[in-house]
């Protein structure tokens, strides 16, 4: 379909009212796609929604899949911990129906954080906050946790840690 024959474009001024538009689109208000008033958009392609998710969000092609490659790969031992604030972590979780455990998963969220010198697993599916212990089980969970595919991980770090890389050790 031609770009003319398309709807009319999403103009996001009528709801943002008078506040400007970031510019995160290689100059154009809020937009990167390179037409005015036409949103960036990245269609679905091998499995890669995280991907073309976080491009469509930034509207720009900002991460490669050989980045995302590079970003999923790192080790846990170069996580630089006491300067992550929290893990979000996305796992396959079993379903159950009653008592009987069905052979399916699904996707869950889960997060892990810090409190004084422990960590502790907040998963919404257990009664209370689980104690994991210190870094080094810290670590552990994760590995174990994250083994089951397709899992994710996300860092929650401050902004200043995030922009100086700080997230992660040296090689």
């Amino acid at each position: 379909m031609a770009l003319e024959d398309a709807q009319a474009p999403l103009d996001l001024r009528g709801v943002l009212g008078d506040q400007e538009l970031p510019d995160v689109g290689g100059g154009l208000p809020g937009f990167g796609s390179g037409v005015p008033g036409v949103p960036y958009h990245e269609r679905q392609r091998r499995q890669l929604c995280a991907l073309h998710a976080l491009n469509n969000l930034l509207q720009r092609p900002w991460l490669s899949q050989a980045q995302a490659d590079r970003i999923c790969q790192r080790p846990l031992e170069r996580l630089c911990v006491p300067r992550v604030l929290g893990f979000l972590l996305n796992v396959p979780s079993r379903v159950t129906l009653g008592a009987l455990a069905l052979p399916l998963s699904r996707p869950h969220w889960l997060c892990v954080r810090p409190f004084g010198p422990a960590f502790y697993n907040l998963d919404s599916k257990l009664a209370t906050p689980t104690r994991i212990g210190a870094e080094p089980q810290l670590r552990e969970f994760l590995r174990s946790a994250l083994a089951p595919a397709p899992s994710e991980l996300f860092l929650v770090v401050s902004r200043d840690v995030e922009e100086a890389g700080t997230w992660l050790s040296p090689e």
